[in-house]
């Protein structure tokens, strides 16, 4: 799973490979479904929105 958002993330442009890193990491370490990962994938992302405007809607589209 890691490799397929690795893809659509990093390769991208959107997230640098040490932002995702960590917020990987982090989701792994928190029980519970990767829901946090794709807030903080929102937050963190190069294009606006990015922010919490970014995240809300990382958020909801999971």
């Amino acid at each position: 799973m890691a490799t397929l958002l690795d893809a659509e993330t990093v390769r991208t442009g959107w997230v640098s490979q040490e932002a995702f890193l960590a917020g990987y990491g982090a989701a792994q370490a928190l029980p519970g479904p990767l829901l946090t990962f794709a807030a903080f994938l929102g937050t963190v992302e190069a294009p606006t929105p990015n922010g919490a405007l970014g995240g809300i809607p990382s958020t909801i589209r999971c």
